[in-house]
């Protein structure tokens, strides 16, 4: 075992939810000064750094990490935004929130799971309550599949791809 990079030297820098993308490894760590943002290692010191300040207000949080269609999609959280839906191509100009699913408030996507050629998540929505999503990588192809519940929640969870169809619990 050997330390790659002290990312915090005064203290935890938390790292956690590794993912592979693009032949490096990515991560959220914090550094003890710009809060939890997204990293990237290729497994050298000089090849780990922080890939973007994405809440300069405080912590980004991102997480629940899926590759689709060439790009890395996440869950992170901005100031302004609250926790949204975000890609990344793996350069930091490239990192950016894809949509504000709930301008109201924060979707805080999860179970980001591909089928069919588009990636389904669970979003949460001013209007519509925890419903399933989808998006093709594209802004105003990102959208509500169904709302399930109409009078509530369905929180759909444990999406799963099979035979070309999105199988869950709601």
């Amino acid at each position: 075992f050997e330390l790659v990079k002290d990312i915090n030297p005064t203290g935890d820098s938390d790292i956690r939810d590794f993912y592979i993308f693009n032949g490096k490894l990515y991560f959220n760590a914090d550094d003890g000064a710009k809060g939890i943002e997204l990293y990237e290692t290729n497994g050298s010191q000089a090849g780990t750094k922080r890939l973007k300040d994405i809440n300069p207000a405080g912590s980004g949080y991102p997480r629940f990490f899926q590759e689709f269609n060439g790009k890395m999609y996440f869950r992170a959280r901005t100031a302004t935004y609250g926790g949204e839906l975000w890609e990344t191509d793996g350069t930091s100009v490239g990192t950016r929130m894809l949509k504000d699913i709930n301008p109201n408030g924060n979707s805080n996507p999860d179970q980001l799971t591909i089928a069919n050629g588009k990636l389904f998540f669970r979003a949460d929505h001013s209007q519509y309550g925890e419903e399933l999503w989808m998006t093709d990588g594209t802004s105003s192809g990102t959208q509500l599949v169904k709302d399930i519940h109409t009078a509530g929640d369905s929180k759909p969870l444990y999406l799963k791809e099979y035979g070309g169809k999105i199988y869950f619990q709601a």
